[in-house]
């Protein structure tokens, strides 16, 4: 499951300063790693308890190990929900969690709230969400239906 959590940044790698002096590069750089173990030819799956399905079902969790190349679907059009505030009681905060279905076209499909604030909010959020677009997520290059948790936090303060 991806989270959304709205007024976050997404973490990036940094990139090592030029001008740094050798003393402060030499202590950014990463350290080298080992070269990789060379697979034995006749060597074993490690998980074998949970071979992949022939006949992969998420509703099952018989797809549950991934079978495939899978790249998540990414939002490409997320305006950020704005919902009054005004309307909860001072003090309140808290979460409207939802499970959003991605078609295999990007658009969301089906939401379900699993924890929301009443009071309007949760139905504000969802209208926008609903709005969203995603570049679907794939497995081997093709386009599948996927689902998503999306964290939206809220508080209005004393």
């Amino acid at each position: 499951m991806v989270t959304y959590m709205p007024g976050r940044a997404p973490i990036q790698a940094s990139t090592p300063n030029p001008k740094a002096l050798p003393q402060q590069a030499a202590a950014d750089s990463p350290l080298p790693t080992p070269p990789a173990p060379k697979p034995k030819t006749n060597a074993v799956s490690p998980n074998t308890n949970s071979p992949t399905s022939p006949n992969p079902d998420s509703t099952t969790g018989a797809d549950s190990l991934g079978s495939g190349n899978i790249n998540i679907a990414l939002a490409s059009y997320f305006p950020t929900p704005k919902p009054d505030l005004s309307t909860l009681p001072r003090g309140t905060k808290g979460d409207v969690i939802l499970d959003v279905v991605i078609d295999t076209t990007g658009k969301v499909a089906d939401i379900k709230m699993t924890s929301g604030l009443g009071h309007g909010i949760d139905e504000t959020i969802i209208a926008t969400v609903q709005q969203w677009t995603f570049h679907p997520a794939t497995r081997d290059g093709q386009p599948v239906a996927s689902e998503q948790e999306l964290h939206f936090h809220y508080e209005r303060k004393a």
